[in-house]
């Protein structure tokens, strides 16, 4: 009896922790609907275009979504995937060196920079 209650007790000491932080890290799931999109300017290699390419239109980025702490974004150049963190951290990229990196803050609505050569950047609101 002694040994089951030690057991017990010693999978109750490693599943909360595990629990706790698997709600932190879902408290940002939701869809996130774009409220803002501005062009920043270019970097790297592809600089000397001018912008030449670049969408520098004001508007809404598309939505992005967040499951079990991974958000998953429609980037023209291919979509964006990777993680938020239980602080609401957000890093995302795709597969043609695309990056998003932002913030959630406490009352839903994340600001980010994200691009490859042209940047910028985007704002959404928790639906």
């Amino acid at each position: 009896m002694i040994l089951r209650l030690g057991v017990l007790v010693f999978a109750a000491g490693i599943t909360a922790p595990v629990l706790a932080s698997a709600q932190a890290t879902t408290a940002y799931d939701g869809t996130y609907v774009g409220v803002s999109r501005a062009f920043l300017g270019m970097q790297g290699a592809g600089r000397q275009g001018n912008g030449r390419g670049c969408n520098k239109e004001a508007g809404r980025p598309g939505t992005l979504v967040i499951t079990n702490g991974t958000g998953r974004y429609p980037w023209d150049g291919g979509p964006m995937v990777g993680s938020v963190t239980p602080q609401g951290a957000i890093a995302l990229k795709n597969d043609w060196g695309a990056h998003l990196t932002g913030q959630v803050d406490s009352s839903g609505t994340i600001k980010a920079h994200a691009g490859a050569v042209c940047l910028y950047e985007l704002t959404w609101q928790k639906r």
